[in-house]
């Protein structure tokens, strides 16, 4: 299958659109689709496997044809209040150029997906381009065409006759009234149940020819860099949408108290949390070589407790780098310190400035650092106890809530599983 997606800019361009054109096209590609975006600016940046990038400058509304013709349409709706003459031989000449040029482009495309170009007013003539095109696919395919017939996709990020003083490009007899009616063989996806709710409403649109398909986002992207080894690991994990993630940052040592950790991510576990125990577990560089008896005690527990996928030893795949810090406290939810004893008790400094929930023992030096900023515990607590202080946060605390939403809910990996493969699949 091939699938054309078609906006006037493309990244490296900085905009939500072509964020959103981006993402589609490396699902699409990733997943075996045959691709080409095509642009007016933009392209070049940073190549995306399988995609092809198709630019044709007169698709951007920068254009200097292109701003002739939209500034006489606007010009000729202010002084007569309708449109004709020359400024309909501006047009339709554009119109009939860009029309040639994307029939050319578009004939072996299975799927045309139109950002916002139908909807929205910045181009008229590759509007009306566009419906000729749609037209025309909805009547046959075209001679040599290798589909039986090219579907059409309006996809609805914005809607210019949801937006007051758009009228100004032109009356709705002529070029703009396309902006205020549906094609009646385009098939519309609209961004939000608001988006879908205004096209319904204001194009004519049949409720059962609009679907909602959100955008999303890669929470691993906007995470500090790490390296790449502890990187994969968290994406192969799935780090970020699991239930709650503790981070301690700790040698194993025993006065670390690690097992403990291990005693209250067993009782999450048992539960019913999907948890994860981060220890990043740097080697005692202190220590006589030879086998580390806590070490390995720790192990055993793990082993024991069938702990094998909640407890993660950093170092077992990566020594943990200073560098790699800032994304730890960034995908963690909290910093788990049971510490026995702390000379000073450095990462709640770092979790304070990362913005990141602290839950520790009640020893001296750590209370003083937190005031009263953190959640503490007596070494002398029930696990089982510690673990429901945690889950009750969890439950109770609106941004950790929202977090775990957009996660789940918006990943590009669920929104292409839920949304976009099975709308790719039924062309």
């Amino acid at each position: 299958m091939t699938v054309a997606l078609l906006h006037y800019a493309y990244s490296p361009v900085i905009g939500g659109v072509e964020t959103v054109v981006r993402r589609h096209a490396g699902l699409l590609a990733a997943d075996g689709r045959r691709v080409r975006v095509v642009f007016a600016d933009g392209g070049g940046g940073a190549e995306v496997a399988g995609v092809e990038e198709c630019r044709i400058p007169e698709l951007s509304a920068r254009h200097p044809e292109v701003m002739t013709v939209q500034q006489r349409l606007a010009a000729g709706v202010g002084a007569s209040g309708r449109w004709g003459g020359r400024d309909r031989n501006l047009y339709q000449t554009l119109m009939d150029k860009l029309a040639d040029r994307l029939r050319e482009v578009l004939a072996d495309a299975d799927v045309v997906v139109a950002h916002n170009l139908m909807v929205m007013p910045f181009h008229l003539a590759l509007t009306g381009a566009l419906w000729r095109l749609a037209t025309e696919a909805a009547n046959g395919p075209a001679a040599g065409a290798r589909h039986a017939r090219q579907r059409w996709i309006s996809w609805v990020h914005d809607l210019a006759a949801a937006r007051a003083g758009h009228d100004q490009h032109g009356d709705r007899a002529g070029p703009a009234g396309m902006l205020f009616r549906a094609h009646p063989a385009v098939d519309y996806v609209a961004v939000s149940e608001l988006r879908r709710e205004q096209s319904t409403r204001l194009l004519g649109l049949p409720a059962d020819r609009c679907l909602v398909v959100p955008n999303g986002i890669d929470a691993a992207s906007f995470l500090p860099s790490m390296q790449p080894a502890l990187a994969e690991l968290a994406a192969r994990d799935k780090w970020l949408a699991r239930d709650l993630v503790l981070l301690h940052p700790a040698r194993l040592v025993p006065r670390k108290n690690v097992e403990f950790g291990i005693q209250v991510t067993a009782a999450l576990r048992d539960a019913g949390a999907d948890v994860r125990y981060l220890v990043t577990a740097a080697e005692d560089p202190h220590r006589a070589g030879g086998e580390d008896p806590y070490a390995a005690k720790l192990r055993a527990m793990v082993a024991e407790r069938g702990l094998a996928a909640e407890v993660c030893f950093l170092s077992d795949t990566a020594p943990v780098a200073d560098s790699d810090l800032p994304g730890l406290y960034a995908i963690a939810d909290a910093l788990f310190l049971p510490s026995r004893e702390e000379g000073f008790g450095l990462p709640l400094m770092e979790a304070a400035v990362a913005r990141l929930p602290v839950f520790c023992s009640n020893l001296e030096p750590l209370a003083a650092i937190l005031a009263q900023g953190g959640s503490f515990f007596k070494l002398s607590d029930n696990p089982l106890g510690v673990a429901q202080t945690l889950l009750d946060w969890s439950n109770s605390w609106p941004e950790f809530q929202v977090r775990k939403r957009v996660v789940r809910r918006y990943s590009w990996a669920q929104i292409y599983q839920q949304h976009l493969k099975p709308l790719f699949l039924s062309a």
